[in-house]
């Protein structure tokens, strides 16, 4: 037996090392990136159109419904967020008013180290059942505290900015 056969186990332990190694760090790089993302965030907009119109929803009930969070369950990490969905009732007189109703959503993230970014998981049918959205239409976006909801057939755009 010649002298590379005696040294294999060694360089083989040795790349096992190494490759456990950044397995660890890699774990210690996703879970600092996600702590960074986790926390309560705050429903600053929220516009069908081009204005933003959060002023319509009674405080009241934004005060309800403007919080949001990213936390952690389990292996995933979650945004757990409360969609405002406004609808224009015509009245008699010929104006109209705007009427409210909310829909909760929990949607989980991921960090993608190759593309160094977070992603959404993609919303399914079951996730906006009853909002009148098509989830095939909605992209969610992270920029720095902000996490954004865009839904270009209801033309609803939200955001929320991290509060803590």
């Amino acid at each position: 037996m010649g002298p590379l056969f005696r040294t294999f186990p060694r360089l083989l332990l040795g790349a096992l090392l190494v490759c456990s190694l950044a397995a660890c760090e890699t774990k210690q790089e996703l879970q600092t990136r996600m702590d960074n993302l986790a926390g309560e965030y705050r429903l600053v907009s929220m516009s069908f159109g081009s204005s933003n119109q959060i002023d319509l929803i009674p405080r009241e009930e934004l005060n309800v419904i403007a919080n949001a969070r990213v936390f952690g369950e389990g292996r995933e990490w979650i945004f757990e967020y409360t969609l405002p969905i406004m609808t224009r009732i015509p009245l008699s007189d010929g104006s109209s008013k705007y009427i409210f109703h909310y829909h909760q959503v929990r949607q989980p993230i991921i960090w993608d180290q190759q593309l160094g970014g977070y992603f959404f998981y993609r919303l399914e049918e079951s996730d906006l059942s009853g909002c009148g959205l098509d989830p095939s239409f909605v992209t969610m976006h992270i920029e720095g505290k902000t996490i954004s909801f865009h839904c270009s057939t209801g033309r609803l755009y939200c955001s929320w900015i991290k509060s803590r």
